[in-house]
């Protein structure tokens, strides 16, 4: 039996997850790893704004 179904979608998961595992290491709790998880899963953007110093008057 052949199909076009691949196991391509698993194996992209399997490596955000890996990514979370690296990012996360260091850290004891396992609700770290599950956030770093749902942090790179989401593709989420979190850039710091640029500085600028505060007008001195």
């Amino acid at each position: 039996m052949r199909t076009r179904v691949t196991n391509g979608a698993m194996e992209a998961i399997n490596g955000l997850l890996q990514l979370a595992k690296r990012l996360a290491r260091g850290y004891r709790s396992i609700n770290t790893f599950r956030i770093m998880a749902y942090l790179k899963a989401g593709k989420l953007q979190l850039e710091v704004p640029p500085f600028r110093p505060l007008p001195t008057h």
